[in-house]
Formats: structure tokens, sequence, C-alpha cells
């Protein structure tokens, strides 16, 4: 359970990266 709630905060954190980017991209 531990490894898969890791990867959906990992995945979380990948997906606010890409959005804090195309953010600063814009």
């Amino acid at each position: 359970n531990w490894y898969y709630r890791i990867l959906v905060i990992l995945a979380g954190n990948l997906k606010n990266a890409e959005i804090a980017i195309d953010a600063l991209s814009i």
C-alpha cells in the first residue's frame, strides 16, 4: 500500500510540475 501511495504522490508532483511549467511558459 505504501508503494502505491508513493506512486500516487509522485504522479501528483509530476502533474503539478507540468502545470507549473505550462503556466511559466505562457
